[in-house]
């Protein structure tokens, strides 16, 4: 439930492939971010020039929340280039994941 007086909006972010999605609310000082997008072996930096650009223009200054949904390149690729522009508090993931080297660039 959200509490009386506060507004939350949802914007999706064009990663091409993939996932990303961010919660912030008005004031812009509660923010989670699911996903990153990012596709296969692709080396245009999709956190880089397309999920931080977003999130900077939302005026977002830092990500309370990271939710990585799996460590498919196309769902994680962003939010790891994201932890080296943007202060990320918390990264929530599965109890259970492929370990992989993506989880570990985390």
């Amino acid at each position: 439930m959200i509490p009386k007086g506060n507004s939350y909006h949802v914007t999706f972010i064009d990663v091409e492939h993939g996932d990303s999605s961010i919660i912030w609310n008005e004031k812009r000082t509660e923010s989670i971010i699911i996903d990153g997008g990012g596709k296969g072996n692709n080396t245009k930096d999709v956190g880089t020039y397309n999920v931080f650009p977003c999130i900077k223009y939302l005026g977002i200054r830092k990500i309370n929340y990271a939710i990585v949904t799996h460590t498919d390149r196309d769902h994680i690729k962003g939010i790891i280039e994201l932890c080296d522009l943007i202060d990320i508090d918390n990264v929530i993931l599965k109890k259970y994941l492929k370990i992989d080297y993506l989880i570990l660039d985390l």
